[in-house]
């Protein structure tokens, strides 16, 4: 088998030496996870296991009243003069609730026309304060023009305001039956407010500004409690 091996060695031992080449190579073949010490599996880069984003936790609703059942998202009021715009949303937030603000225009649109018989049209539908002039509007707080404008940018006026806030109820409002020959239509409304909010001292025409309308929120939930759902003017007035 070895023919240049035989000049070296003798023949039995040469015997030997392949009995034992052969040996060593039928326990190598027996047995060829016990010599092997590197597995197909060392050479393999584990699947990287997709990482489980956080669940996303659902909406906080910016505030609810006592009662935790409806939310209201009371509009900040600024302290200088106010717009109609700022006046209505100052209302819509506190006298309506969430779902008030958002079933209200569930009429307004027909097929792909708005009929603005039902809304101002100078108010759109996307408006921050839209959902405001609509809910005051459809119960009789929101005034508009003759020509079906709001003029929400428009200065608001405290003869206007004080119209407005005597809607809402609670007052002690004279009956426009009662009213002296020649008084202007916002006279009892006027006296309404003075007559409970001994601070309220602005004139008709007057602009009303954030800082009079957050005072006078403060006495009138006294007699409209719907107009402080948040108690945010539960410190005093």
């Amino acid at each position: 088998m070895y023919p240049f091996l035989s000049t070296f060695f003798p023949l039995p031992f040469m015997r030997f030496f392949t009995q034992l080449s052969a040996a060593a190579l039928a326990v190598a073949l027996s047995c060829p996870v016990a010599l092997a010490k590197i597995y197909p599996d060392d050479f393999m880069i584990p699947a990287r296991q997709p990482v489980q984003a956080a669940p996303t936790p659902a909406p906080t609703p910016k505030n609810a009243n006592a009662s935790g059942d409806s939310f209201f998202f009371a509009s900040e009021i600024p302290d200088g003069k106010l717009t109609r715009a700022e006046f209505a949303d100052a209302i819509g937030t506190r006298l309506y609730d969430a779902d008030a603000h958002d079933n209200c225009f569930g009429d307004l649109i027909l097929s792909e026309a708005i009929d603005y018989s039902l809304l101002y049209n100078d108010v759109s539908l996307d408006a921050p304060y839209a959902s405001s002039v609509c809910v005051d509007m459809r119960n009789g707080i929101a005034q508009g023009f003759n020509d079906y404008t709001f003029r929400p940018n428009q200065q608001i006026k405290v003869s206007e305001a004080a119209g407005m806030l005597g809607d809402i109820g609670g007052l002690p409002l004279r009956d426009s039956n009662h009213v002296t020959a020649g008084e202007p239509w916002y006279q009892r409304y006027m006296d309404a407010i003075r007559s409970v909010d001994r601070e309220f001292t602005m004139r008709a025409d007057d602009i009303l500004t954030g800082k009079e309308l957050k005072h006078t929120l403060c006495v009138l939930k006294r007699y409209t409690p719907a107009l402080d759902p948040l108690d945010e003017f539960g410190g005093g007035c």
